[in-house]
């Protein structure tokens, strides 16, 4: 312990801190915290959150692979909407009750919805996404089957094209 001490700075004045102190010792610093759990138990909680985590993330991937009807279905819906306002208005209004059906088969077993028209198909539709299409969506969509579009105003194509967008996201098989 007899070793050469660094030379005191002079600007220091005699006796100022430990420069001068020999038998000076130094606070031991305590050893760093680890940070790996050190308990079975956090081993037991992480298991347990991964698990949780996979079982969020396979339902969230299964529900993503159930849903790409609708998905696709809003596509066309899209793509109908704008074949609407860019001159094939009457085409694409024509598919709107078709688009409903192609969905509810999709999302229904067949017995449920294939042999459904008129009232109870509306019904069906209302039991599906309950307010989702309005009595005014619903004589459009009769009008377009029984009659074509030739007598809807814009505002109501509007609506049901709305209305229609509110079904395909809202109903719940």
């Amino acid at each position: 312990m007899n070793e050469a001490l660094p030379a005191r700075p002079s600007f220091l004045p005699p006796g100022f801190g430990t420069v001068g102190h020999h038998d000076f010792v130094e606070l031991s610093v305590p050893e760093e915290v680890p940070l790996v759990p050190q308990t079975p138990a956090w081993y037991a909680l992480g298991a347990a959150l991964a698990a949780a985590l996979l079982l969020v993330l396979l339902r969230a991937a299964r529900r993503y692979r159930h849903d790409a009807y609708r998905r696709a279905a809003l596509a066309e819906l899209t793509r109908l909407r704008r074949a609407a306002s860019d001159g094939a208005r009457a085409a694409a209004l024509a598919q709107l009750p078709f688009l409903l059906k192609r969905c509810a088969l999709a999302a229904f077993s067949r017995e449920q919805v294939a042999g459904l028209s008129g009232g109870p198909w509306f019904a069906f539709l209302d039991r599906a996404a309950p307010g989702a299409l309005g009595n005014e969506a619903r004589s459009a969509l009769a009008s377009l089957v029984l009659d074509g579009c030739g007598e809807l105003s814009r505002e109501t194509e509007d609506a049901l094209f709305d209305s229609v967008e509110r079904w395909l996201r809202r109903h719940h098989a």
